[in-house]
């Protein structure tokens, strides 16, 4: 696989990849640490990356 990301960053780099394992078949279990990448901020996280609901079906 090869991904592109509009924003150029590297945190959408690993849920976007779960979501495309998930998609050839890997089990949720195995994914379900990979799917979501927190995004911290100030004093702690303040939100997550994580593959758009379309990707994921």
């Amino acid at each position: 696989m090869a991904f592109k990301l509009d924003d150029g960053g590297d945190r959408g780099r690993t849920p976007a990849l779960a979501a495309g394992l998930k998609r050839l078949g890997l089990p949720d279990d195995v994914l379900a640490r990979w799917l979501l990448t927190p995004v911290s901020g100030g004093d702690g996280v303040v939100g997550e990356v994580r593959p758009a609901a379309g990707i994921l079906s």
